[in-house]
C-alpha cells in the first residue's frame, strides 16, 4: 500500500512545481528572468522636475465658437475599444458606429481617468480628475462643488436632458445636477430584505435599463417642441456584467473569439477568477463570456443606429454634434494570473483603461479622420465648452500628436496610479489614501512607492514589467508635480462617506457590487 502512494504523492509534488513555475514564467511575461518583487522607489516633488503638463497655448475650438450645435454625449458602460470595428476588431460588433466614425474624428488614444463608473462619469461630465472631485468608488455622493457641463450649458441657454441606465449614475448620488429633465427611473422597485442571487449574469431591472428603453425615452423627447439648442446625455448599461445579450443576440457569436490565444489561461479559466456578475453556470469556457460580451455590444450598436436614423429623420443629425465614448473598458485575462477575469476597477492595465473616443461635428467637418493624440476623457468638457472656468482637462488638440502626459487613478484606499508617456506606461502603488499622499508632498517629504515600468510598444498586455529606467524615474517625477498642483476647484474631502440608504444599498446588490 505504501509503494503505490509514494509514487502518487511523488506526481502530485511534481505537479505543483511545474504548476508554480509555469505560473512565475507567465506571470514574468516568457521566463527570461526570474521574477522578483518591484524594488521601492522615491516619490517626491523636484525642483528640477519637467512639469506634468507643459504649459502651451490653447488649440483652436473643435468648431467656431459663435456657433450654438445640439450636442448628444453618449457613453457607454465597460465598453472595450478593441472591440470595436472603427478600432479594428475582426467581429461585426458594431456597424451603426463604424458608419459614425465616417462621418467622424477618430480618436485613436483616449484614457479614462478611473476606471470605474461612479467616479469616470463624474470625470467626463466635470472635467476634473478624481483626485480633484474625491469620488473615488461607487455609493458616494458627487460633491456639491463640482459642476457639470449641464450646468455650464445651461447657463448658456441649452436646454438639458439626461437618460441613466444603470443606478450608478441616479440622482441619488447627485448626477441629475443641470439637467431640465433626468430619466433615472427603473421597471422595479428594489425589494427591501430579499437576498440578490449574483451568478447567472443576470439582467436586474431594478438596477439597470436596457438600450432600447434608453433609446425609446430620448426620441421621446426629441418629439418635444423646443425653441433653443439641447444638450442631450446617454449612459447605456450594456455591456457590463452579467453579459445576457437579448435574443437573438445571445447567439450572435458563436464560433471561438478574435484574440482569444491572448488570454494567459487560454480556452479555459479558473472558476475563482471569474467575477460573480459575470460567472453563468460555473462555466469556464473563455469563449463563451467574449461572445456573450460581443454579443452585448452587437445589441447595444442596433439601438445606437436606431437613435442616430431618429436623429436623421427629424432633420437634426448634420447639425449636431456627437461625441461617443465609455466610462472604462474591462479585463479579460490578458495580463496577470491573479487578476479577476471579467471585471474592471482592480487593475490599471490597458484594457480597463483605454476608451474609445469618437466625435462628429456640425456638418461632418473633418469626417473621416483620425487622431493619434494622447488624450483623456476629462478634456470632453472643455472641449465642448471651450470657455468653461475651473476644469482640469485640456481642449482637444487639432494635431494628430501631442506630448500629453495621461494620468490615471484606482478606485482603491491605497491610491495606485498609472502614468502614460510616450509609448511607456509606468504603475505606482503607494500605502497611503490620495489625500494623506498629496499633503505629504506638499509638506516636501519624500514617500517610499513601488513602481513598474512597461514598455507598451513591446509588451502590450503588461506581462512584463521593468524596475528602473529614464521613463521611470521622468514619470515619478511628474505624477509628484501632478498631485501637488493647485486643483483647478477647491472641493473638501469628505470626513467619511454619508451612510448609504437601505435602498440604494439594495439596488447596488443587486448589479453585483455590494455583497
Amino acid at each position: 500500500m505504501r509503494k503505490a502512494i509514494v509514487p502518487i504523492l511523488l506526481g502530485a509534488l511534481t505537479v505543483s512545481v511545474v504548476v508554480f513555475l509555469l505560473m512565475r514564467w507567465v506571470g514574468s511575461g516568457g521566463g527570461e528572468t526570474d521574477f522578483e518583487p518591484p524594488p521601492l522607489h522615491r516619490l517626491q516633488v523636484r525642483k528640477a522636475a519637467t512639469p506634468a503638463q507643459p504649459a502651451a497655448m490653447p488649440p483652436p475650438p473643435l468648431w467656431p465658437a459663435s456657433s450654438r450645435p445640439n450636442i448628444v454625449l453618449i457613453s457607454v458602460d465597460t465598453l472595450r475599444r478593441d472591440h470595436l470595428g472603427c478600432y479594428g476588431y475582426p467581429r461585426d460588433t458594431s456597424p451603426a458606429l463604424d458608419r459614425l466614425c465616417g462621418d467622424a474624428v477618430v480618436f485613436d488614444d483616449a484614457v479614462v481617468p478611473i476606471p470605474k463608473t461612479t467616479p469616470s462619469l463624474t470625470s467626463l461630465l466635470s472635467g476634473l480628475y478624481p483626485k480633484t472631485h474625491h469620488v473615488l468608488t461607487l455609493g458616494i455622493p458627487i460633491p456639491s462643488r463640482v459642476t457639470f457641463i449641464s450646468q455650464l450649458l445651461r447657463e448658456r441657454g441649452y436646454i438639458t436632458v439626461g437618460i441613466c441606465g444603470q443606478f450608478n449614475c441616479h440622482r441619488v448620488f447627485g448626477f441629475d445636477r443641470g439637467f431640465d429633465t433626468y430619466d433615472d427611473t427603473f421597471a422595479e422597485e428594489i425589494r427591501l430584505g430579499e437576498s440578490h442571487d449574483l451568478l447567472g449574469g443576470g439582467f436586474h431591472p431594478e438596477a439597470e435599463r436596457r438600450a432600447a428603453d434608453l433609446v425609446g425615452a430620448a426620441i421621446a423627447w426629441l418629439d418635444r417642441p423646443r425653441e433653443r439648442p439641447f444638450f442631450m446625455w446617454v449612459h447605456f448599461m450594456d455591456p457590463h456584467a452579467g453579459y445576457a445579450p437579448p435574443p437573438p443576440f445571445d447567439t450572435t457569436f458563436s464560433d471561438p473569439p478574435p484574440g482569444a490565444r491572448r488570454a494567459i489561461f487560454g480556452p479555459r479559466l479558473p472558476l475563482s477568477l471569474i467575477h460573480p456578475q459575470a460567472l453563468v453556470d460555473e462555466i469556464d469556457e473563455y469563449g463563451f463570456y467574449v461572445n456573450r460580451y460581443d454579443g452585448e455590444i452587437r445589441y447595444l450598436d442596433t439601438q445606437l443606429g436606431r437613435l442616430l436614423h431618429e436623429l436623421r429623420q427629424r432633420d437634426l443629425y448634420d447639425d449636431t454634434l456627437i461625441v461617443f465614448t465609455s466610462d472604462h473598458g474591462e479585463y479579460m485575462g490578458e495580463s496577470s494570473v491573479t487578476s479577476t477575469v471579467f471585471s474592471h476597477g482592480h487593475t490599471a492595465y490597458e484594457s480597463e483603461v483605454r476608451a474609445p473616443l469618437v466625435i462628429k461635428l456640425p456638418g461632418q467637418v473633418r469626417a473621416g479622420t483620425r487622431h493619434a493624440a494622447a488624450i483623456s476623457t476629462v478634456d470632453i468638457v472643455p472641449s465642448l465648452v471651450p470657455d468653461a472656468m475651473g476644469v482640469e482637462g485640456r481642449p482637444l488638440p487639432r494635431t494628430a500628436a501631442s506630448d500629453r502626459t495621461q494620468m490615471i487613478q484606482l478606485p482603491k484606499k491605497r491610491a495606485i496610479f498609472a502614468v502614460r508617456h510616450g509609448g511607456h506606461k509606468v504603475v505606482v502603488r503607494t500605502g497611503h489614501s490620495t489625500g494623506d499622499l498629496i499633503a505629504a508632498l506638499r509638506r516636501g517629504e519624500s514617500v517610499d512607492v513601488d513602481a513598474e515600468l512597461y514598455d507598451l510598444a513591446t509588451d502590450p498586455w503588461e506581462r512584463r514589467p521593468i524596475s528602473s529606467g529614464e521613463a521611470l524615474s521622468w514619470a515619478l517625477d511628474a505624477l509628484a508635480l501632478w498631485l501637488v498642483e493647485a486643483p483647478a476647484v477647491v472641493i473638501p474631502e469628505p470626513e467619511c462617506a454619508s451612510p448609504m440608504s437601505e435602498e440604494t444599498a439594495g439596488r447596488l446588490r443587486s448589479l453585483g457590487y455590494l455583497q
